[in-house]
């Protein structure tokens, strides 16, 4: 799904977009807002990893993204150009590039589930301020050019008085290939002719989190930061579990971690995520089932360790111990009830039978439980305004009987879905819907049914 915009109206929202329960699937991009902002840098590396200060005067998409699930799409799960809202409990996997690009982004995203992409997880380009909390990131595969890294922060808006900061809490990476966070700068490209740049540091807070079995290719730490200066906040890494990150928790040459840090523990999921079976997964409900498993067993060091504040206090029913936060998805203020509300699952296809003769739908819902499947209990009752016709739409639990359409024959099968659609038949049929006089209407070409016998001429 794409929704463009034109206008050049300084952080404008031209374009609202609500998407709920939507399943996405075997597309480009699952969903796309905006225009891109990138650009070439002016200095080495001249990739296209910096952003157009020119492109940043499009006006602003408003989104608000829920229980959402966005699977198996050729590359990116998300493209969000200079966007601003929410996303909540919804389920990215598996899709060929990123699994949310976003330049410019301001909001939340929370009680999420973002795995299995061959680049980054989420990639908050220039971000303003935003909150990313309860997630699970993981199994970020290398592609070669990507190792494949979770959450990744590239500088920050330098014109917002204060500064933006990116808030990052009570969120799993789990067996992401790179880093299970990464910080850097993001290169602003302010001219062109000639070209000129300004490389701006990011603020970051990373809180709560749990770093489990990152950095499996060396090229990362699980907590990864290119430079001493990339973080411009203090005090910022503090209250996070790191165990089983190939030795490769950070590199105690940039990073000086805070308070309340644990290192080597186990954190004792009640079933710990394997990245190879979260790489391959693209059902709503097994990757709910992964994300619980990361629920800690009840003498987890993970219980009561995270931030003594009371504003990170428990509000999930799944946490344990007293009121101080739990380190990750089931701790703190954000915590959904569950992540089994994450997602959406594909709508399933019933059968559906049409018996034009006696101007008749018949639909197979098994969720209807009308005792003993009558079919003639409940019924809707359309009336065409111009020739009066009445047309009945009844709904049965059960097998629908070919007894009920009298001299009915099956004609065709059609496809919808995964499922298949019969279209039936009586002799009197085409006389009814389509009179001989009637036919002078319509081009032989496109008579809609598929029949040996003989099409009715002028």
């Amino acid at each position: 799904m794409k929704v463009s915009h034109d206008g050049d109206e300084w952080d404008a929202v031209t374009t609202t977009v609500n998407l709920s329960r939507l399943y996405i699937t075997d597309c480009s991009v699952g969903i796309s807002t905006g225009d891109r902002t990138g650009t070439n840098a002016c200095s080495y590396p001249y990739n296209w990893g910096a952003v157009s200060a020119d492109k940043l005067t499009q006006p602003l998409t408003q989104i608000a993204i829920d229980r959402c699930t966005v699977v198996g799409c050729y590359t990116d799960g998300m493209n969000l150009w200079r966007a601003q809202g929410e996303i909540l409990s919804t389920i990215l996997a598996n899709n060929g590039g990123e699994g949310i690009h976003s330049t410019h982004f301001e909001g939340t995203i929370r009680n999420s589930v973002i795995i299995g992409h061959s680049d980054n997880q989420l990639h908050l380009h220039f971000p303003r301020e935003v909150v990313f909390a309860n997630n699970l990131i993981g199994a970020g595969v290398s592609n070669g050019s990507s190792p494949g890294d979770g959450l990744v922060i590239g500088g920050g808006d330098h014109w917002l008085d204060p500064p933006p900061v990116i808030h990052a809490y009570n969120n799993v990476f789990a067996g992401n290939d790179g880093a299970g966070a990464r910080l850097g700068f993001v290169r602003l490209v302010e001219s062109v002719s000639p070209c000129e740049e300004e490389i701006l540091p990011c603020r970051a807070k990373i809180r709560n989190n749990i770093f489990f079995e990152n950095a499996s290719d060396g090229d990362r730490y699980a907590m990864h930061v290119s430079h001493v200066l990339t973080n411009q906040e203090s005090d910022w890494l503090a209250y996070n579990l790191f165990y089983d990150n190939n030795g490769l928790d950070y590199d105690p040459a940039i990073v000086t971690p805070a308070v309340g840090n644990i290192f080597g523990s186990n954190p004792l999921f009640t079933s710990p995520p394997d990245d190879e079976i979260l790489e391959s997964l693209i059902d709503a409900v097994l990757i709910r089932n992964a994300a619980m498993g990361v629920q800690p067993l009840g003498w987890s060091p993970l219980i009561d360790a995270g931030d003594p504040d009371p504003s990170f206090d428990d509000v999930s029913s799944y946490a344990d111990g007293g009121d101080q936060c739990d380190i990750g998805l089931f701790g703190g203020p954000y915590a959904s009830p569950s992540p089994l509300s994450a997602g959406a699952r594909p709508t399933f296809c019933w059968e559906i039978v049409f018996d034009f003769a006696a101007n008749r739908v018949f639909f197979r819902n098994p969720l209807y439980l009308e005792p003993g499947g009558d079919p003639w209990a409940s019924k809707i009752s359309y009336v065409d305004p111009q020739n009066r016709h009445t047309l009945n739409l009844y709904w049965v639990p059960g097998g629908i009987k070919m007894g009920w359409l009298g001299q009915a024959k099956d004609v065709r099968h059609l496809q919808l879905g995964d499922k298949r659609i019969k279209l039936y038949r009586t002799p009197q049929e085409r006389e009814e819907l389509y009179p001989v006089t009637k036919l002078r209407e319509f081009e032989v070409k496109q008579w809609p049914f598929e029949s040996d016998d003989p099409i009715p001429q002028k």
